[in-house]
């Protein structure tokens, strides 16, 4: 969700099969209770609900760790393979371990992938270097779904009706105008007066610039691809922003 100088970072799963209001709203006042990663590109800053009692702790974007894992789900006859992406920062105390996790399940890995890469575009390129919203379980899909089954005569004749009647046995329309709305009060959550403060655009003169550390990085990685080289292999140069978070790094 892309709102000013902001990206607010959160995830939320609806079935895409005959998504249900009950387990919608569920869903909901689950997420409710936990808060947003909220990156500020302006500032090049990132604030984490890792502090006491989930308060916000905010810290350099380049001291962020993030990374893909995948387990896998055994039963008797399959395995499945389950890719979380994991956002994380530095203890500052403790300089090889961690404090605190995000974690949001993605399905498969390259979901995960490109999840982080359009947070990543959007705190190096901007928003505008960003795909647009998708319209996925929205109204306005919904909508949309309907009509390209009439235009392409998927459904014909007594199917339309069919349909409608199993769209509203379903609660189908609500469903969708409920995960609008849900999505619209997600990003109100309750927040502090500094971390208001922090979230306010700033002039375009003080906006942070990347560190040489960095832009040698990227330089480097594009050079990788424009070789030939491939995410995932074994000698990629990656960025390792493996510096002890001090605390006056810190603000909880």
């Amino acid at each position: 969700m892309k709102i000013c100088n902001q990206l607010i970072f959160q995830c939320f799963w609806v079935v895409k099969k005959e998504p249900h209001p009950y387990n919608m709203y569920e869903s909901y006042l689950q997420l409710k209770k936990h808060k947003f990663i909220r990156f500020n590109r302006q500032r090049r800053q990132v604030a984490l609900p890792f502090g006491e009692k989930g308060q916000f702790i905010i810290i350099p974007w380049e001291k962020i760790y993030a990374w893909a894992g995948t387990t896998l789900m055994l039963s008797d006859t399959t395995a499945i393979p389950l890719s979380t992406l994991t956002i994380t920062m530095a203890s500052p105390t403790d300089v090889t371990n961690f404090k605190g996790r995000y974690e949001v399940a993605c399905g498969a890995e390259i979901n995960c992938i490109m999840q982080w890469e359009c947070i990543r575009t959007f705190m190096e390129d901007g928003p505008e270097a960003c795909p647009d919203p998708s319209n996925l379980d929205s109204l306005e899909e919904y909508f949309d779904s309907r009509r390209r089954w009439k235009e392409n005569k998927i459904l014909v004749g007594w199917q339309i009706y069919k349909q409608k009647i199993r769209d509203w046995m379903h609660y189908s329309y609500f469903a969708y105008w409920l995960n609008d709305k849900i999505q619209e009060r997600l990003e109100y959550t309750e927040l502090s007066e500094e971390i208001k403060r922090w979230s306010k655009s700033i002039p375009e003169s003080q906006w942070r610039k990347p560190s040489p550390e960095l832009e040698e990085a990227n330089a480097l990685a594009m050079t990788y691809y424009e070789q030939g080289g491939k995410l995932g292999d074994e000698n990629i140069p990656v960025y390792d922003p493996r510096k002890k978070v001090r605390r006056d790094q810190i603000k909880e």
